[in-house]
């Protein structure tokens, strides 16, 4: 995720990619099995994903991390935020 820098608009992240139809849709699934329907919400959610993801310290597998890393090449600078929790 080189292309992506630690800060970013967690509102625009989480208010515009993904409609409660949508997210229903998506229900447990990774971006290598589902993506918004919307190309415009696809690099959002894509900062969104990988904010989660580094927020918690998941992990994610070879193939998450492919498709994460073809997906984020057409995405240019997007941003993503996290914060790590507090102990």
């Amino acid at each position: 995720m080189g292309r992506w820098r630690s800060r970013g608009r967690r509102a625009d992240a989480y208010g515009t990619a993904s409609t409660a139809k949508t997210n229903r849709s998506k229900a447990d699934q990774d971006p290598a099995q589902w993506m918004p329907p919307s190309a415009d919400a696809r690099c959002i959610y894509l900062a969104a994903w990988v904010g989660t993801k580094l927020r918690w310290e998941l992990s994610a597998d070879r193939t998450e991390v492919k498709t994460l890393h073809d997906l984020a090449a057409g995405c240019g600078q997007q941003y993503v935020q996290y914060e790590h929790p507090q102990d």
